[in-house]
């Protein structure tokens, strides 16, 4: 951890914003203290802080990801920017219900998808969908339902509450 002139701290690894006090880095699960042992393994120093379930973790129980720290059973997890995909579709109306299913559970989803036409000759670039699902003729692949890494668990419990 690195402290800043204005008495903000960053994280060394990749420059977030951290509290003075903090263990390790939420958005990219770098450990800033010592002596941290695995969850799994009691007797080795963890490597890391899986940002998804906030478990310590040995290189044999965790890894990086994308310059992102994840634990093995999260290391599947599709991020991006401090985020996590919780679910995937290319139906924008369903995308805005699940959305707003969330945000009524105090969460803070965010709808990102990539796009494709046959002027980009195959390219793909990165679109937000705007809440009125506007496209500007563009063709979606798919709309991804991201949440912020601690809220992941939570997305997913609540996504199959609902049978999705």
């Amino acid at each position: 951890m690195q402290e800043s002139k204005k008495d903000d701290y960053y994280c060394e690894q990749c420059r977030a914003v951290v509290t003075e006090d903090a263990d390790y880095c939420s958005r990219c699960g770098s450990l800033f203290v010592d002596q941290v042992m695995c969850n799994h393994h009691a007797m080795t120093q963890a490597e890391g802080v899986c940002v998804i379930c906030g478990v310590p973790c040995c290189d044999k129980c965790g890894e990086m990801v994308n310059n992102t720290f994840l634990c093995r059973q999260h290391a599947g997890y599709e991020i991006c920017q401090g985020m996590a995909r919780v679910y995937g579709l290319n139906d924008s109306s369903q995308a805005e219900y699940i959305m707003n299913i969330l945000k009524e559970q105090g969460l803070h989803p965010f709808l990102y998808s990539r796009k494709a036409t046959p002027l980009h000759m195959g390219a793909v670039d990165d679109a937000i969908i705007h809440p009125a699902g506007e496209y500007f003729g563009h063709t979606i692949n798919e709309i991804k339902v991201m949440v912020p890494f601690p809220e992941a668990l939570e997305a997913e419990a609540i996504l199959k509450d609902m049978e999705l």
